[in-house]
């Protein structure tokens, strides 16, 4: 457990993935306040990688099209999820980075992807609002857990919209 540390260097897990260019050229260091070490070995000794897999039924759309997407679970854990659509949300690419979007609106109840399970989500990708996905790169991404451990898994699939 870290006892002191700045808050340069402090984030989640799943911020540091989110902006990993970032954390490894400028900060170059990792201290989570409320950082603990949950296992330590060799990789042979550690558990199997959690794993998510996510495809989309094409690479590109336009706006107004209904996006199907799959989120497989190929790893030996149940997954949790935070609500009824995986965790999903939306980013676009900006530069070389990518930026936070848009996300989905879903039941807040804990959903489950069950070892070799596979789910569905179709969204329409909107033409008005605050988002409407003008032209461009974008991505889909999901995040949950597996169950009864503290290891997130996020995984996402790029698609462009002209």
């Amino acid at each position: 457990m870290v006892v002191v540390s700045i808050e340069l260097c402090d984030g989640t897990p799943g911020f540091v993935e989110a902006d990993l260019d970032y954390w490894i050229d400028s900060v170059k260091s990792y201290c989570p306040w409320a950082g603990q070490i949950i296992a330590a070995g060799r990789d042979s000794e550690m558990e199997a990688p959690v794993k998510l897999t996510v495809t989309l039924d094409k690479t590109s759309y336009v706006k107004g099209d209904e996006m199907t997407t799959t989120v497989s679970n190929p790893s030996s854990k149940r997954l949790v999820f935070s609500n009824s659509v995986y965790g999903l949300f939306f980013e676009a690419k900006t530069g070389e980075s990518w930026k936070h979007y848009d996300a989905v609106i879903g039941n807040e109840v804990t959903t489950f992807l069950e070892t070799g399970e596979q789910a569905t989500i179709r969204y329409m990708l909107g033409e008005s609002g605050p988002n409407p996905f003008d032209p461009g790169e974008y991505r889909v991404v999901l995040m949950g857990t597996a169950e009864r451990e503290k290891r997130s898994v996020t995984a996402g699939a790029v698609f462009n919209v002209s």
